[in-house]
């Protein structure tokens, strides 16, 4: 039971940041300003990956909980999980680019102005959009 209540909780929180990450795919390109990118796409496999592992974990748990069965095999699930993660994180990261940043012509907030990150980049279409640190 708690597992399933803590998979639900992680299904709330990881499906909030997908749907952010996801966002610009979704609206019109002309209501879009700014739009986090990653050379490495690492926060969108991990996001991706883990709203996959809590869906899977929740279905799974369900499952368990009729058949009063114990489930094996959580590496497995936890494997499959991390790579169909991989997979629409990287596929995400690399449509924001191509389907919204390039078409856009947003750039990338120069660092000079004391925009700086590690993982993400942040591509607005105008220079007042970037925030300062």
């Amino acid at each position: 039971m708690i597992r399933t209540l803590l998979s639900l909780l992680l299904i709330l929180v990881s499906s909030y940041t997908s749907y952010a990450t996801i966002k610009p795919l979704l609206l019109p390109i002309e209501q879009i300003d700014k739009v986090l990118f990653s050379n490495l796409a690492l926060p969108f496999i991990a996001t991706w990956g883990i709203a996959f592992f809590s869906i899977m974990s929740f279905f799974l748990s369900v499952k368990s909980l009729v058949t009063k069965d114990k489930y094996r095999g959580g590496m497995k699930l936890f494997y499959c999980s991390l790579c169909l993660g991989a997979i629409v994180g990287i596929g995400v990261n690399y449509a924001n680019y191509f389907l919204v940043i390039e078409p856009n012509d947003m750039f990338e907030c120069p660092k000079k102005i004391g925009y700086k990150k590690n993982l993400m980049r942040e591509y607005v279409s105008d220079l007042s959009l970037c925030e300062k640190l």
